[in-house]
């Protein structure tokens, strides 16, 4: 069975529903992401959501930093190819991997508002925990991270990764495993190249194409299965921190 998110996930009451069986039946998922999240950096995962919709609700978008891919190269073929694709989600899956959660010093508090957390949390980080600067991808040219936004933290040596672009998130409880997703899709490689996709460890991340429809019922879980974040341009940049 396909791991859930923590239950708590389900007290955000602005994530809407998205069945992903019907975007895979009528291949309205021209193109898009896949990816596993989780606990990051002293913040859970519920912590994590509530900041992204807080930055959504505030100022139209968010940034979702992750680590698979740092080039700025690489990037800018990322970029061309969601463009072209007319790349509209990225389907993220739960892992409660301890490599990158490290407790919960800077999650929100039983009852805390995402505001009272904001005025708690941020006077605690400094320069070193968070991202300082975005890389636009098609000019490369390099603007200070918004200071209106929430802190995107920073955990680990890398200085340079990606981040894509959402300004909707909807919730799914299909019962899809990592086997099946990767089936129905190729996966876009380096030079533009099509490989058959194998999402799942140590896979987690996917930059994919349908290429075919589901062919299956799909169960549904009690709990909730995915987190589908919607793109906004220019889909993914480059952050530096």
């Amino acid at each position: 069975m396909r791991r859930t998110y923590p239950e708590d996930i389900k007290e955000i009451k602005t994530l809407k529903n998205i069945e992903l069986s019907n975007l895979f039946k009528n291949k309205d998922y021209l193109g898009g992401g896949l990816l596993k999240v989780g606990n990051y950096g002293e913040q859970n995962i519920y912590t994590i959501i509530q900041t992204k919709l807080y930055d959504i609700k505030n100022f139209g978008y968010c940034l979702w930093r992750f680590g698979s891919i740092s080039l700025i190269e690489t990037i800018e073929e990322s970029a061309r190819f969601l463009e072209v694709n007319v790349a509209k989600y990225v389907i993220m899956s739960f892992t409660n991997s301890i490599d990158k959660g490290n407790g919960n010093a800077l999650s929100m508090k039983k009852g805390e508002s995402i505001e009272e957390y904001d005025e708690r949390m941020r006077p605690t980080l400094n320069a070193s925990r968070h991202i300082q600067n975005i890389v636009l991808p098609e000019t490369r040219k390099m603007i200070s991270y918004p200071t209106d936004l929430m802190p995107e933290l920073v955990s680990g040596k890398k200085s340079e990764t990606a981040a894509y672009v959402f300004y909707d998130f909807y919730i799914s409880n299909e019962n899809i495993e990592d086997y099946e997703l990767s089936s129905i899709f190729e996966t876009y490689t380096k030079g533009g190249i099509y490989k058959d996709c194998c999402f799942g460890y140590p896979c987690i991340h996917a930059l994919v194409k349908q290429k075919k429809l589901m062919d299956k019922n799909i169960e549904k879980s009690e709990g909730i299965t995915f987190i589908v974040g919607k793109l906004k341009e220019p889909y993914i940049v480059q952050v530096l921190g």
